[in-house]
């Protein structure tokens, strides 16, 4: 599990490779993600 606010792992494991890329991609989109939590938490 990854915060989207902070871009950290919080929960779980994956390979570094699986990580790193998903923590880059997680971090160039970032507000539209936490802008799509948002709207879908309320």
């Amino acid at each position: 599990m990854i915060n989207l606010e902070i871009v950290e792992v919080v929960a779980g494991k994956a390979p570094a490779a699986v990580l790193n890329e998903a923590l880059a991609w997680i971090q160039a989109n970032q507000a539209e993600l936490l802008r799509e939590w948002k709207k879908w938490h309320r």
